[in-house]
């Protein structure tokens, strides 16, 4: 059997839903980077307005939630080297799934999506971090049911 490798450059991060032991720095500073979340899902507000009014089908909506909360915690881990591998590792995931939800359309939906979670200067700089700390890494494909 191949194993398949992802390389993972422009535009891709982690998710890992649910999975939190963190200090209150870290939750004032995943506040202020995610934004609003009044359901503590770990996605902005807006952007689970956004999903709820976009993908009303139920395993499309799944695929984008999924999407979000990785690139939300890739936002909030990736100032570190460790985090942001690790985050990667469920945007891989989470790309894996819109790709077998979406088909061909997939990435155009996320990247229009990832655009939206960008929105200032802060969250744009988290991502950058993020994305030079997982410079050069090859991530490999996940292996099993990638939706969440």
């Amino acid at each position: 059997m191949k194993i398949r490798k992802v390389l993972v450059s422009c535009c891709i991060g982690v998710v890992l839903i649910g999975a939190s032991s963190v200090s209150a720095a870290a939750d004032e500073n995943a506040a202020r980077l995610i934004g609003p979340d009044s359901n503590k899902n770990g996605i902005r507000d807006d952007i689970d307005e956004y999903i709820d009014s976009s993908y009303p089908d139920r395993r499309q909506h799944a695929a984008m939630v999924q999407f979000a909360a990785a690139y939300g915690l890739l936002l909030v881990d990736g100032g570190v080297v460790a985090g942001a591998r690790e985050a990667t590792k469920g945007v891989v995931r989470a790309i894996q799934c819109g790709i077998e939800v979406f088909g061909n359309f997939s990435m155009v939906k996320q990247k229009r999506l990832l655009a939206m979670m960008l929105n200032n200067e802060e969250r744009f700089a988290a991502y950058a971090r993020a994305q030079k700390n997982e410079e050069g890494q090859v991530f490999d494909r996940f292996q099993g049911e990638a939706c969440l």
